[in-house]
C-alpha cells in the first residue's frame, strides 16, 4: 500500500511536471512581425550607380521591379515602382533590417507635392540601397 506520506510526494511530482508543461506549452513562439536589427545602408545616387546594374535597371523600369545585385564586398537592393504618369515622385526607405529568416527592406513611394511643380512627362522612379555582401534572403514590403 502506498502510505500518505507518498501519496504526497507523487502529488508534488505530478503538479511540478504539469506546471512545467503549462510553462513550455504557452511559451512565446518567435515571429517575424518584430522589427528585427536595423542595418546601415546608403541610397546611391545615380551617378554612383556601376554601368552594369544601372543597364539592368534600364531594362526593368518600365514595370515594378525588386532585385538583388551583388559586386565584390557590396550588396545593391533595388525597388523600381514603373513607370508613373509624371515626375516628382520620391522613394522613402521606411526600414531596413535583419529578422531570423533574412534581410528585409521596407520601402514607400511618395508623390509629388500638390504645390510642386512637376514634369508632365512619364518618370520611373527606383532606389538602389547599398549594404555590405551578406549570404542572407531579401523580403521587398
Amino acid at each position: 500500500m502506498i502510505k500518505e506520506d507518498d501519496m504526497r510526494k507523487l502529488y508534488i511530482i505530478v503538479l511540478c511536471l504539469l506546471g512545467m508543461f503549462f510553462m513550455i506549452s504557452c511559451s512565446k513562439k518567435a515571429d517575424n512581425s518584430g522589427q528585427g536589427k536595423e542595418m546601415e545602408f546608403t541610397v546611391v545616387d545615380d551617378i554612383n550607380i556601376l554601368d552594369e546594374l544601372k543597364e539592368i535597371i534600364d531594362e526593368k523600369k518600365n514595370d515594378a521591379f525588386q532585385m538583388t545585385f551583388t559586386s565584390g564586398d557590396n550588396m545593391y537592393l533595388v525597388v523600381g515602382y514603373g513607370e508613373q504618369s509624371t515626375g516628382g515622385y520620391s522613394i522613402k526607405v521606411e526600414n531596413l533590417c535583419m529578422k531570423e529568416d533574412g534581410i528585409h527592406l521596407k520601402t514607400n513611394l511618395l508623390g509629388p507635392d500638390k504645390e510642386e511643380k512637376v514634369s508632365s512627362k512619364p518618370s520611373f522612379p527606383y532606389v538602389v540601397v547599398k549594404i555590405q555582401t551578406i549570404d542572407a534572403e531579401v523580403t521587398y514590403e
